[in-house]
């Protein structure tokens, strides 16, 4: 967008946005359909979507895609028991719980959700995940339905591993000697794998320098490539081994498209919904910024200066500028380099033509990552053109700490 086109954005947002409490969080409807229409279209049929609830983090918008998506919905990738009692209280089932449970409590959570008919499937990546399930599992006369998360990461250099760390189980014996460890657990029943491309989501897609985005974009495709690969393989093994896997999730880091082969049956999705600023460049997937925050002006202390109360919603991950928020509109705003987005306070300078944003104004800016957003507020606008249609509570509205 041209700082004439943020200039028009800013003025239709600030229509919008007059009169409520400041500040606030937004989807924009419009976007995060398109999104969803792009996601389906790069994961042709048979291929269904698996969304990852804590990248939306509303339970009402989570409805919404279900039903936009139909039957090209394969269900949802939460990370917490607890999340998933709520999932399903308000009418979402057919949960992949990604986070393996360590606790007693956790696991008689999904036990109960199990035993009360609820589609809910944990995973596991060492024994001790095993002997947990089973003993609860036994004890209330269930029969449980289990995941393998495998780490499928590239890891060129023993000192360089660009993955997430996230599972123990990164070769097909390691995932035999798990399989060891499930046929001794009657009341557990291995039915699928998730192996996901975790090492190539969450980094941001813009490179200041083309030798940087070529690199980037090489070691991305061959991350993809060995991930899909070791992916096949396990698969193969687990078959091999008499335990015939009919769900295959993978996905992460834009690489839908490579999804098609090797026993792939779903891939996941979930930033790419609100297209965070984090994934902008990625000229491979043009999605459109659907989520945004606005934060007031409160101060200017000089003509080129003007302060807004809060803003400082810092996403995960290594410490760095890519990190924070963007102000979306208008674009002649940046924050200084010295303060940058605060937790009190953001000080942006004015580089456009005439005065700066009045007093109370809004100002429109974008989160570096996607659920993280919705921890800061309890209830987010959705807008559609020119006016907001709904108001619905966030996971933090309804009292929910799941991460």
């Amino acid at each position: 967008m041209t700082p004439d086109d943020r200039w028009l954005e800013w003025m239709r947002l600030r229509e919008i946005l007059r009169g409520r409490p400041l500040p606030c969080a937004f989807i924009d409807m419009d976007a995060l359909e398109a999104n969803l229409s792009l996601l389906l279209a790069r994961a042709p049929a048979p291929l269904r979507l698996r969304i990852a609830t804590q990248s939306i983090r509303v339970p009402a918008l989570l409805r919404h895609v279900a039903a936009l998506a139909g039957d090209r919905l394969a269900g949802w990738r939460a990370f917490h028991a607890e999340e998933a009692r709520m999932l399903v209280e308000h009418g979402l089932d057919g949960i992949i719980l990604a986070s393996p449970l360590t606790s007693r409590a956790e696991v008689d959570t999904v036990v109960s959700l199990v035993a009360a008919g609820r589609d809910i499937m944990p995973t596991v990546d060492c024994p001790a995940h095993v002997r947990l399930l089973e003993a609860a599992a036994g004890a209330a006369g269930v029969q449980l339905r289990v995941c393998v998360d495998a780490d499928v990461s590239h890891r060129p250099l023993s000192i360089a591993r660009p993955d997430a760390r996230r599972s123990s189980i990164c070769s097909v014996d390691d995932v035999l000697r798990l399989v060891r460890a499930l046929e001794g657990a009657p009341h557990l029943s291995l039915v699928g794998l998730m192996a996901c491309e975790a090492q190539v989501a969450g980094r941001s897609k813009r490179r200041s320098r083309r030798i940087e985005a070529r690199a980037a974009k090489w070691l991305e495709q061959r991350s993809v490539r060995l991930a899909a690969q070791r992916r096949h393989d396990i698969v193969q093994a687990l078959r091999a081994a008499g335990h015939p896997v009919t769900l295959v999730s993978a996905g992460g880091g834009g690489s839908l498209q490579a999804m098609q082969a090797h026993a792939v049956t779903e891939v996941a999705a979930g930033p790419g919904l609100y297209a965070p600023h984090l994934v902008d460049g990625d000229d491979d997937l043009p999605l459109q910024p659907a989520a945004f925050f606005a934060v007031q002006v409160t101060r200017q202390p000089a003509p080129h200066i003007i302060t807004c109360a809060g803003g400082g919603y810092v996403a995960s991950g290594p410490c760095g500028p890519d990190r924070l928020p963007t102000v979306h509109a208008p674009g002649d705003l940046a924050p200084l380099s010295a303060d940058g987005f605060g937790e009190l306070q953001t000080p942006l300078r004015w580089s456009g033509r005439g005065a700066a944003p009045p007093l109370g104004a809004p100002i429109i800016c974008r989160p570096a990552k996607a659920g993280e957003l919705m921890e800061r507020f309890e209830r987010v606008l959705w807008v559609r053109g020119n006016r907001v249609i709904d108001e619905t509570p966030t996971y933090r509205g309804l009292g929910g700490r799941y991460l």
